[in-house]
């Protein structure tokens, strides 16, 4: 019997959602951390198509609104590649957006405030090596920006019905600040601490 080869699993870009501190019970109030740069970046590269992974410190989410969630996300970036693509300056605008135009941004995340029922009510923030202002490279016309974002919108929506949510340490011990706690499933003991921008999320930094 020939033995069947393991599949190969893409790259996984992970998404991190910060609950209020102690607001466990409410598992719909949340921010997103999204790398909205690394996603983009993952999908360019030739392989298996990317995953997303959401590490959160709540199990009883609603996985329909988070994704809807994620949409939302990525459609401001959208909207913002397109702005700074019609834009006559001579800065890259300090945005994550900047890997769809083909500009070398790196170190870029998405900060997302929802509201309890999981509609992003806030706006992109940038950390990390992001450079402000920047010179712009040759700018793309609006023809292959479109075609780049078709691309990003396909595999992010490819990725969606896998979104795959684990439970995080760091994490479930802010959402159940002063709390009995909730459910443990999905839990990763032997997962890394949080990076810094989740930390700032938190407000620990």
């Amino acid at each position: 019997m020939i033995p069947r080869i393991p599949r190969r699993r893409g790259p996984e870009v992970p998404v991190w959602i910060v609950h209020p501190r102690g607001g466990g019970p409410s598992p719909d109030r949340y921010e997103l951390v999204f790398d909205f740069a690394a996603w983009v970046e993952a999908i360019g590269r030739r392989g298996p198509a990317p995953r997303l992974v959401a590490w959160a410190g709540v199990a009883e989410m609603d996985r329909r609104g988070l994704a809807q969630s994620l949409r939302r996300a990525v459609a401001s970036e959208f909207d913002a590649a397109r702005l700074a693509l019609e834009a006559d300056a001579d800065t890259v605008p300090v945005s994550a957006l900047g890997a769809l135009a083909g500009l070398a941004v790196q170190g870029a995340s998405v900060l997302l405030r929802t509201n309890p029922v999981g509609l992003v009510v806030g706006t992109a923030i940038t950390v990390g090596s992001l450079a402000l202002g920047r010179r712009r490279p040759p700018e793309p016309d609006a023809a292959r920006l479109e075609k780049r974002i078709a691309r990003v919108q396909a595999a992010t929506e490819a990725a969606l019905p896998g979104l795959e949510l684990r439970l995080h340490r760091d994490l479930y011990a802010h959402a159940w600040a002063g709390s009995e706690g909730g459910r443990l499933t999905g839990m990763d003991y032997d997962a890394w601490p949080v990076p810094l921008p989740v930390r700032r999320a938190m407000g620990e930094v």
